[in-house]
């Protein structure tokens, strides 16, 4: 998952994605300035405020990008 994300944030042009995490919670990355991609996390941050959420890379079922669904690796 963690070369998924990778490949999802430095794509040119970038092209923007949801990560649904396990417990159904989905989060949207409009921009790669939104991201940040930790060793064991990946921090999301909201475009409408100061918020983030911490999403343990274990937890991520599966990103959604142009339609399409990258399963859990």
């Amino acid at each position: 998952m963690k070369e998924t994300l990778v490949q999802l944030l430095r794509q040119q042009p970038f092209q923007p994605f949801v990560v649904q995490m396990s417990n159904e919670q989905a989060f949207e990355v409009r921009h790669p300035e939104m991201a940040a991609l930790l060793k064991s996390n990946l921090i999301v941050s909201s475009a409408d405020s100061d918020e983030f959420e911490i999403c343990s890379l274990l937890h991520i079922a599966n990103v959604k990008a142009n339609g399409s669904i990258a399963p859990k690796s």
